[in-house]
């Protein structure tokens, strides 16, 4: 790739507490969240529908991958193969802190760099 990365558009968080944490820190930092910078969530919990912009996120079954990580668990305890690793159905709840968008960030979007910026990469999600 010739010349300079091109600067992200959109921060996919490990979980909705971070993504919720995502929001939060984002506005205070002068983005306008989606326009911005997007942002999603991972597990589908039920606040990720309280903030706003409210959190687009992948909803999992915390039931279901429970009783499968137990049946696994079961047959390596009786000296079995793990066997086949099902995988848990998701579907994608569309919110509202996620937009479809060219990666070139809008030119209005505020310019970040140095410590304030590196924090809030490391700290957030």
């Amino acid at each position: 790739m010739d010349g300079p990365e091109p600067a992200a558009t959109a921060v996919d968080c490990a979980n909705d507490l971070m993504g919720v944490g995502f929001i939060g820190r984002a506005s205070a930092l002068g983005f306008d969240v989606p326009h911005d910078l997007s942002g999603t969530g991972f597990d589908g919990i039920n606040l990720g529908g309280y903030v706003r912009p409210a959190l687009t996120t992948v909803v999992t079954s915390p039931l279901e991958l429970g009783q499968q990580a137990a049946k696994t668990l079961l047959r390596l305890v009786d000296r079995q193969s793990a066997g086949d690793h099902d995988i848990a159905p998701t579907r994608l709840l569309e919110r509202h802190s996620l937009v479809r968008t060219s990666r070139r960030p809008p030119a209005h979007a505020p310019k970040r760099s140095g410590p304030e910026w590196l924090a809030f990469e490391s700290s957030w999600c």
